[in-house]
């Protein structure tokens, strides 16, 4: 049986691209998802099984470039892109190919996203980024963040998996801290601080650690930080 999908999510889609990430190249920029089929999602890689997601967000060069059914062009953009590891040219039928292929078989049509809230649209002038496209944990990292780095935005609507007896909610916005500092990068470094030893923290022990990264002045978190892409 095919597990539901998410409310307001039709074919097991989002509406959005809010969040969402393009499966080629990684921008956020998604405007396309795609819908796969269940029952095709699974291939194999020298013996290994795996599984595609239930679907695929594409932005508009990369969908421009995978309806034109040039898999040579999709495959050279999935691997300068940085999200897809680092595959030798000899590797690249399996690496790449084969997962882009399973997609093409379970590849059940397109459909243009939603276009963004307006409120997000003004947000976003102002430096402020959806928390859930940087993180998995937005519904508590967010109430963390710095008040005047940080809004509530009901227009996000529901982030996925989420439902009415969730305590902590994710409809927040951010921006760096720092000027110096995008807040991918500002995201990047806070968990480089908090996981910096690789042991285990109690949820109070993680905590307090954010805190204390959210506090540092400007030179400590670029420090700390990886440059822009």
């Amino acid at each position: 049986m095919e597990p539901e999908d998410p409310p307001g999510w039709p074919d097991g889609t989002p509406r959005s691209g809010v969040g969402q990430s393009c499966a080629f190249c990684d921008t956020h920029d998604v405007a396309w998802v795609h819908p796969l089929a269940h029952d095709l999602l699974a291939f194999r890689v020298r013996g290994t099984g795996y599984t595609l997601p239930t679907f695929w967000a594409l932005c508009d060069r990369c969908e421009d470039v995978y309806a034109s059914g040039d898999d040579d062009a999709a495959a050279e953009l999935m691997r300068s892109s940085g999200f897809w590891p680092t595959v030798a040219d000899e590797d690249v039928t399996e690496g790449i190919r084969a997962p882009l292929a399973a997609f093409r078989r379970a590849d059940r049509g397109s459909r243009r996203s939603d276009p963004e809230p307006p409120g997000l649209t003004e947000a976003r002038k102002d430096g402020f980024v959806p928390l859930r496209e940087l993180t998995g944990v937005a519904d508590w990292l967010g109430p963390l963040w710095p008040s005047q780095h940080r809004r509530w935005l009901d227009e996000l609507g529901p982030s996925p998996g989420e439902d009415e007896d969730d305590e902590l909610l994710d409809r927040w916005l951010v921006r760096s801290p720092w000027p110096g500092l995008s807040a991918a990068q500002a995201i990047g470094a806070l968990w480089r601080w908090v996981e910096r030893d690789q042991g285990h923290l109690e949820p109070d022990g993680t905590r307090a650690r954010i805190l204390q990264f959210l506090g540092w002045t400007e030179p400590q978190a670029v420090a700390l930080s990886d440059p822009e892409p």
